[in-house]
């Protein structure tokens, strides 16, 4: 499993199962940036190797672009350097397993709507997609692997596949979304981890996942780029009229937030104007 918690192994994986995966460089001396970037046609996308880094993703569309976010890259390198693949947050898809030693227990597939920061999940639907659950048994094939996994996927202009990143040993945070719609994951793991018989596990339904949390306007940004989907139900990460109590804690610390930033930036507006 280590391999694949590592970023810099990704394509490497890719390359053994046969998989695409974007021309990637990995720079771990800031002064060869010019040199790492030469073979590669931007955009291009940076990632931090390490986990929880300072940020997750950058996109950048010239080497002046790039030479500007210098000073954040320089925090978390090792970092890798990929070509872009074009297209908004809505062509990238996911796919998602309960692995028992590589067998296939049960399956879901999603897909983004809005992404904010980029590559944080705010707004994602169910999508049912046999290529994109073919894509994904065929990373983790082999490998034996038990418990939770998923591989994110992009669609190309050319309408291919490409592979952005997997997760492995735990749920993503958009796991809300497949147990909304038929795939509660936490019970089939409790399940075949005591030994008892699986619950139902078949993908139904068609109702948005909302991450208010991460962005306060994702309802308002849904009911006026899907209105559709808000009329398909939704759901949140706290939101629950069987228990309102998190949702309006939760509501009440992100509009007090608001209000601290939004006085900050007064305070600085009145600074300089001095």
């Amino acid at each position: 499993m280590l391999p694949l918690l590592d970023k810099s192994k990704i394509e490497e994986r890719c390359n053994g199962v046969g998989l695409n995966y974007p021309r990637t460089r990995l720079l771990d001396d800031l002064s060869e940036l010019h040199d790492t970037v030469r073979s590669l046609s931007f955009p291009v996308i940076v990632k931090p190797v390490r986990p929880l880094s300072s940020f997750k993703t950058i996109v950048v569309r010239s080497l002046r672009a790039l030479e500007r976010e210098r000073g954040r890259i320089e925090e978390c390198v090792p970092v890798l350097i990929q070509e872009f693949i074009e297209g908004g947050d809505d062509r990238i898809h996911f796919g998602a397993l309960y692995l028992d030693e590589g067998k296939v227990l049960a399956r879901f597939e999603g897909r983004k709507l809005y992404s904010r920061p980029m590559g944080h999940t705010t707004i994602a639907v169910p999508a049912p997609d046999d290529e994109v659950n073919a894509l994904t048994v065929c990373f983790f094939d082999g490998l034996d692997l038990s418990g939770p996994v998923s591989l994110e996927v992009k669609m190309g202009c050319d309408g291919r596949y490409w592979v952005i990143e997997p997760t492995v040993g735990r749920t993503d945070f958009w796991t809300g979304l497949c147990s909304a719609n038929g795939v509660n994951f936490p019970l089939i793991e409790y399940a075949a981890t005591l030994g008892l018989p699986l619950p139902l596990c078949q993908q139904k339904g068609a109702r948005t996942w909302l991450n208010g949390e991460r962005h306060s306007m994702a309802l308002a940004w849904l009911v006026l780029h899907r209105p559709r989907a808000v009329l398909s139900g939704f759901v949140g990460v706290y939101f629950d009229f069987g228990d309102m109590t998190p949702f309006l804690a939760s509501t009440f610390g992100g509009a007090k937030s608001m209000l601290v930033r939004a006085r900050q930036r007064i305070r600085e507006a009145f600074r300089n104007g001095r």
